[in-house]
């Protein structure tokens, strides 16, 4: 186990496109930046897979891979294995929660959330409810006493007339 005040550490060995790496985590925002084809989305993926997500991959070249995630006093690991023509994945994420990781921690540009937005579709549900909220939005929504505004309340009443 690694000591709680040591600092958020990702440790990377033949994931996506990297052979070997360790990056230290500042408090705070971390940002990557880089030219094309530097790994940034394949460090991203692999802390996915850390967290206990379905964002690693092996790298072609490999039989073997693996990232560990240091934080807060733990250490959690997702291996990688090759066996003819596919990957087992093992070890023990931060959570077991996939859906929760890929939709919500991993906004990378596959992930159906951030299409939503950047597209202004409708998710899944039907509902386009992922475009940001404008303060417009909010003056029309609230009659500045915390309460819906009398707008919504007719739109909710004619809804119950039917």
């Amino acid at each position: 186990m690694a000591d709680s005040d040591e600092t958020p550490r990702v440790v990377v060995e033949n994931v996506g496109g990297i052979d070997a790496a360790e990056v230290e985590l500042s408090d705070g925002v971390s940002v990557l930046t880089g030219r094309n084809a530097t790994n940034r989305t394949s460090l991203l993926r692999a802390l996915g897979a850390a967290l206990g997500g379905g964002t690693g991959a092996l790298k072609a070249d490999a039989d073997r891979g693996s990232v560990t995630l240091s934080l807060g006093g733990t250490d959690c690991t997702r291996t990688f294995e090759r066996d003819g023509d596919s990957v087992s994945v093992g070890g023990e994420p931060y959570t077991t929660d996939t859906t929760l990781v890929d939709q919500y921690c991993g906004l990378l540009a596959d992930n159906p959330a951030r299409r939503a937005v950047t597209r202004g579709t409708p998710t899944r549900s039907g509902r386009s409810s992922w475009r940001p909220w404008t303060p417009t939005h909010w003056r029309r929504r609230f009659d500045g006493r915390g309460r819906l505004s009398s707008r919504s309340g007719r739109t909710a009443r004619r809804r119950n007339r039917r």
